[in-house]
């Protein structure tokens, strides 16, 4: 670490066939991409280099092109069908955001027999419903879970429900995803 804003992540070779195969593979991944940090090779380590957000932007976006590449076993319809996907609440945006739910088999699904969840932060919701509920919202017939927002996010609300009702989204998590999934 030279100064605040500059940071210095290490990756050192382990000498362990799995471990090494692993730097070796974002090595190779992070060498496609863009970066927001500086990637080095020298002698036994992977050295990324800059801020402490550019660093974990370059880590984060590897990581998605790893799920997508090898882990994403999705079909075309599950990559293709907008309905299905899930969302959140980008704070700094301030809107609400889709994304693509993954079938992934990896460690996860190996081990707990079920694929991740998100890992963002998340709101409980305050009410869901049981079931299904059909409504009518700009001439369209809508099936979807209802929900509430607790009280600390109420001024949600409305824009929420526009957002599901216009994207055709269902209600697939425990609660409110904020800041990314």
């Amino acid at each position: 670490m030279n100064n605040e804003n500059n940071f210095k992540l290490v990756f050192s070779k382990a000498g362990h066939f799995w471990l090494d195969s692993g730097l070796v593979g974002l090595k190779k991944i992070l060498d496609e991409m863009g970066k927001e940090a500086i990637v080095q090779q020298k002698n036994n380590e992977l050295i990324l280099e800059g801020s402490k957000g550019s660093i974990q932007k370059n880590l984060v976006r590897a990581y998605d092109i790893l799920v997508d590449r090898y882990y994403n076993i999705s079909t075309k319809k599950q990559k293709e069908d907008s309905r299905a996907y899930n969302f959140y609440y980008d704070s700094k945006e301030d809107r609400f955001c889709s994304f693509p739910r993954k079938k992934s088999c990896g460690i996860a699904e190996i081990i707990y027999n079920k694929a991740p969840r998100p890992t963002g932060t998340s709101v409980k919701w305050a009410y869901r419903s049981d079931k299904k509920v059909e409504f009518e919202y700009k001439g369209k017939k809508i099936k979807r879970t209802q929900v509430r927002l607790p009280e600390s996010h109420t001024w949600l609300q409305e824009a929420m429900d526009e957002f599901l009702n216009d994207n055709e989204l269902d209600i697939t998590t425990s609660g409110l995803l904020l800041d990314g999934p």
